[in-house]
């Protein structure tokens, strides 16, 4: 039977399932317990995926980066609990022979895995959050699939055009994510459709090669240019996902 998980308990209790998932190397596990086990840890420890997609021929690292992307904007707090859900599934007994282990240690010791959780408590709750949301800007919205706050940027006077370390732009990754909201609203504010990035990749390549059919019909219907080529001369039917390749045809 799975236990519940406290909520107060479940950055404790996911610290402790990673361990036992790093030091158990007799566990026989699937590809895909892998892969879910890896899209959530992912989640939990760094937030949404904010990479970008590895290219056509790297099979594991395309499989690894479908698996924590497709988790969107999942808080860390959910993906943890999660996380620590897929392990009771996979060793139903991992708690048993860890309170076990922890039996074992002295009163100290066990005030030290409660430490992390309490010394968080020294900032107060709301306050970092806040913070976190007034240093974001139109790229970081567009990214996280926040409509709203792409549209007060825009009302705010900020380019469409921004650019990150990798010459992606807003629209890059709303077309990247499949947000098609924020795609129709950086559009009809000016966003550029033929931007290309440092690797000379349109928004048109991040939404076939990531399999958006009603993101890459819009920005066709917005005139992206379905031949432009990228540095490695590869197009965006080049790059498109098989399910929706028949939009070309």
């Amino acid at each position: 039977m799975v236990e519940q998980i406290d909520v107060e308990d479940v950055d404790c209790l996911f610290q402790r399932a990673a361990e036992r998932m790093r030091s158990n190397t007799n566990l026989q596990l699937s590809d895909e317990q892998r892969l879910e086990l890896y899209g959530y840890y992912k989640q939990a420890t760094e937030g949404p995926c904010t990479s970008r997609k590895p290219g056509f021929f790297d099979f594991t690292g395309k499989a690894k980066w479908e698996a924590w992307n497709k988790l969107g904007t999942l808080s860390s707090s959910k993906a943890k609990e999660q996380y620590v859900r897929l392990v009771d599934g996979i060793d139903p007994r991992w708690r048993d022979s860890d309170k076990d282990e922890e039996k074992s240690h002295s009163s100290g010791n066990r005030s030290n895995l409660a430490g992390p959780v309490v010394s968080r408590m020294a900032v107060k709750e709301g306050e970092e959050d806040k913070l976190t949301e007034l240093q974001k800007k139109i790229i970081d919205w567009s990214t996280e699939g926040n409509v709203e706050r792409v549209k007060e940027c825009i009302a705010n006077g900020e380019s469409t055009e921004t650019k990150d370390e990798n010459g992606m732009t807003p629209l890059h990754w709303a077309c990247d994510r499949g947000y098609i909201d924020i795609v129709e609203c950086l559009i009809q504010n000016g966003a550029d459709v033929q931007a290309k990035d440092n690797d000379e990749q349109t928004p048109l390549h991040y939404a076939t090669s990531c399999g958006h059919r009603d993101v890459a019909l819009f920005l066709i219907k917005s005139g992206a240019n379905v031949t432009a080529i990228d540095n490695t001369g590869q197009s965006p039917v080049d790059v498109c996902e098989q399910n929706i390749k028949d939009i070309f045809n």
